[in-house]
């Protein structure tokens, strides 16, 4: 470039020179510069736009920084329902156990209440046979009632047992 006449040598804004190439059949332009320390010259055109794309990444950083956040917050709010409705689920088999329990209970007393009425029952039919049996007659008349009573009051005791065995109870009455 040196061996051109200076009216036909361009310069840049900086003070180097320009020149024309023919690349084949594209003309393009050559400078020639030297690279004064690691920084690009800007402007304030220059720092306005990289003032403005910090300004973006920065804005970027806390949209993407919210949303993480929201998406973190909804998931903690699903596993608290979650949490919930086991605690609930928990607490209605533990209800459901319990009143069946109950049941099984409230079926135990009740058989042990006719137990109770049919022993008293035998007894006082035990006794009134006893007093009233005056003849041979009467007293076959009482036996087979009291093998009949002596019949009921087995069966009865079978219940108690299988009611035992349902409550899990080890001594039945």
């Amino acid at each position: 470039m040196s061996n051109l006449s200076p009216a036909s040598i361009l310069y840049d804004d900086t003070g180097n020179p320009v020149g024309v190439v023919l690349d084949g059949s594209v003309y393009r332009l050559q400078v020639e510069a030297k690279i004064v320390g690691s920084t690009l010259p800007t402007g304030a055109a220059t720092e306005a736009t990289l003032a403005a794309l910090e300004t973006k990444a920065a804005t970027e950083t806390t949209l993407a920084a919210l949303e993480t956040k929201a998406a973190t917050e909804t998931t903690l709010a699903a596993l608290e329902t979650k949490a919930a409705t086991e605690t609930t689920l928990a607490a209605l088999e533990t209800k459901a156990a319990t009143e069946t329990t109950l049941a099984a209970l409230e079926t135990k007393a009740a058989t042990e209440t006719t137990l109770a009425s049919a022993d008293s029952t035998l007894t006082a039919i035990s006794d009134k046979v006893a007093t009233e049996v005056t003849s041979e007659r009467l007293a076959l008349f009482a036996q087979d009632h009291l093998s009949l009573l002596s019949t009921i009051r087995q069966e009865l005791c079978k219940l108690n047992c299988y009611m035992a065995i349902i409550t899990n109870e080890d001594d039945p009455i």
